[in-house]
């Protein structure tokens, strides 16, 4: 992979995302399981065992309760399932071969602004001179230029970067 990738593409893992995401299931995970344990805990639980399920009125609430558990892990079960197609996705992105020798490469990004520059084809002029000059300098053995590198125009972008030639 090329030392420096754009911003947008920075494939790696910020840790205090990590540390933040973390913290916050802990603490949802505790404050969403906790009262409800702690509710159920001063239930008395032998009362209804000796009225029986069906006169204490125990047995809609509990079918509401098992839909809601069969609900989360179906959900639970979802986000797992995508979270790891999506870290094996990035994961094979990261590796992933650009198709070309990347080592002996120099590339650069440039902008161009002004009047001058508005029309497309003053741009591919400018480019395709650039080129040619690049390609004149002593121990290059090629060069061309690209509307955008490969993996590197950042989403949403209308003008490719550059301005395209």
């Amino acid at each position: 992979m090329p030392e420096e990738m754009p911003s947008w593409l920075n494939l790696g893992l910020d840790f205090r995302v990590v540390a933040f995401a973390s913290a916050a299931a802990l603490v949802a995970g505790l404050g969403f399981g906790l009262v409800p344990a702690l509710r159920r805990s001063r239930i008395d639980i032998v009362e209804p065992l000796k009225a029986g399920a069906r006169e204490s009125g125990m047995c809609a609430e509990s079918l509401f309760q098992r839909g809601l558990g069969a609900g989360q892990v179906a959900l639970g079960v979802a986000l797992v399932a995508g979270a790891t197609l999506l870290t094996q996705r990035l994961t094979r992105l990261q590796s992933a071969s650009p198709g070309f020798d990347e080592v002996p490469l120099l590339s650069l990004r440039t902008y161009l602004s002004g009047d001058a520059y508005d029309a497309p084809a003053a741009r591919a002029a400018f480019f395709r001179r650039a080129a040619q000059a690049v390609a004149a300098l002593p121990g290059v053995e090629a060069a061309s230029g690209a509307p955008a590198a490969p993996a590197a125009q950042p989403p949403g972008s209308r003008e490719p970067c550059g301005g395209g030639w």
